[in-house]
């Protein structure tokens, strides 16, 4: 439980300030790919962390009272992965904007989880 506890605090820490940090890397690195990336996508990407939030945090009020604490942060954990992998071979703004959104919502459910 504690693991996956403080895995969930560390994902929320990482994915705030990782990506904010690459904005000079990011978009050259995909126009490298033939996918450049405006502004707006960019702004776009960075901000749906927070609508992934809202997302996880209104979502696990029903698998909590289901499956308990332990259960929902072993599920969210699914979201940990699936961002990862969704992050690291997006070649697309999109693709990047969908991991983000993941991690978002594996945000939002640990700090619920931990209220």
């Amino acid at each position: 439980v504690i693991a996956v506890s403080l895995g969930s605090s560390l994902q929320f820490g990482f994915a705030t300030g990782s990506l904010n940090n690459l904005e000079p890397v990011v978009p050259v690195a995909l126009g490298n790919y033939g996918f450049p990336v405006t502004v707006a996508q960019w702004a776009l990407i960075n901000s749906f962390f927070s609508v992934g939030g809202l997302i996880g945090s209104y979502g696990c009020v029903m698998p909590l009272a289901v499956l308990g604490r332990k259960k929902t942060l072993l599920l969210a954990n699914a979201f940990v992965f699936l961002s990862s992998a969704l992050m690291f071979f997006g070649t697309r703004w999109w693709v990047l904007l969908i991991g983000r959104v993941s991690i978002g919502i594996v945000a939002g459910v640990a700090q619920m989880t931990a209220a």
